[in-house]
């Protein structure tokens, strides 16, 4: 038993008919051929290689079968191409990661493990890695309901709001901790956890009126200092961080409210004394400064009498007193002392 292997014929090839002659084969339909022989155009079966007899119904049918298949190679070639152009895009979403604006991509292979180096924003090709995404912009968490002690025993809760950023370098770090965890699911969970941590050994060594009070900012400072260290071996960054005030039950908000009320009182008894005392020094001040001023005219005054004086006694000669003498004659007469009693006598 033998096996007839079954010839294709294809456009552009030469043949022979069953008559021995050579033909070139223009183009193939299903059932038919155009060729040429001998220059001229014929029509000829595929299954019988015989030459169909000239007639243009013949030719019109050819013709048709011929548009037919051209159609039908068409809706192939569409197909094929579509059939590559969605692998491609399949191949591009499968083999290509983009990395968005304010995030960085950190791949991981399944046969090398987790790649240090740190895809920053762009197109990447990554193959079959898979690549998880971190965002490297400001990072803005409230954290509220944290429940402390301090040292006198006392238990509150306490909110904080703070603000991070993860650092690019170290995103290899967080994602062989965390894996392809969200960061809002770090926030929530392990970074809470760090915070309540510092929170806690800073809080229990303070009473809650220093948390409540005026230590509350040197407090928050100490946290802060903790909770910043403890995150930052992995990668996170804290930018800022803010103590709420603590939740108090009324027993204790009013005894903070008389201790505030008396501080208060103490505080404006304090302004009260003090400006009595400026006032007193004011005074004071006035009573020396006229006090000043009266002696310094007195001593002036006096100086200038003095002065007076002496430019009167330096004034008075031996000549000036007789002179008055003899005008006191003149007026009164002559003066003659007896005793205790002195006589004027008339000329």
């Amino acid at each position: 038993m033998s096996n007839k292997v079954k010839k294709v014929i294809v456009p552009g090839q030469t043949i022979k008919l069953l008559d021995g002659d050579e033909v070139f084969v223009v183009n193939v339909y299903e059932n038919i051929a155009t060729i040429i022989t001998n220059g001229i155009g014929r029509v000829m079966h595929l299954k019988s290689r015989k030459l169909v007899p000239y007639n243009p119904k013949i030719k019109t049918i050819a013709i048709k079968q011929g548009e037919k298949m051209e159609k039908k190679n068409i809706i192939k070639i569409a197909v094929a191409g579509g059939v590559v152009l969605v692998g491609g895009i399949i191949a591009a979403f499968t083999f290509v990661e983009m990395i968005d604006n304010g995030q960085v991509g950190i791949r991981y292979s399944i046969n090398g493990g987790v790649r240090d180096e740190a895809l920053g924003q762009g197109v990447h090709f990554v193959g079959i890695d898979r690549v998880t995404q971190f965002p490297i912009h400001l990072q803005s968490v409230h954290a509220t309901g944290l429940n402390v002690s301090t040292s006198d025993g006392r238990s509150t809760n306490v909110s904080f709001r703070y603000t991070y950023r993860i650092d690019p370098t170290k995103a290899s770090l967080i994602f062989r901790e965390f894996g392809s965890l969200p960061v809002e699911d770090i926030e929530e969970g392990w970074m809470t956890a760090e915070l309540l941590r510092a929170a806690r050994q800073v809080i229990s060594q303070h009473n809650l009126l220093q948390l409540a009070g005026e230590e509350s900012v040197a407090i928050q400072n100490e946290i802060k200092a903790l909770f910043e260290e403890s995150i930052a071996r992995l990668g996170f960054v804290l930018d800022n961080l803010t103590l709420g005030a603590p939740q108090l039950d009324d027993d204790t908000q009013a005894m903070i409210n008389g201790i505030i009320q008396a501080g208060q009182a103490q505080e404006r008894a304090r302004l009260e004394a003090e400006t009595a005392r400026i006032n007193a020094d004011r005074d004071a001040d006035v009573a020396r400064t006229n006090a000043d001023a009266e002696a310094y005219v007195t001593e002036r005054n006096a100086t200038a009498q003095a002065q007076a004086n002496r430019e009167l006694a330096e004034s008075i000669t031996p000549d000036l007193i007789r002179m008055a003498e003899a005008e006191a004659r003149k007026l009164h007469g002559w003066v003659t002392v007896n005793g205790a009693d002195a006589v004027v006598v008339g000329d």
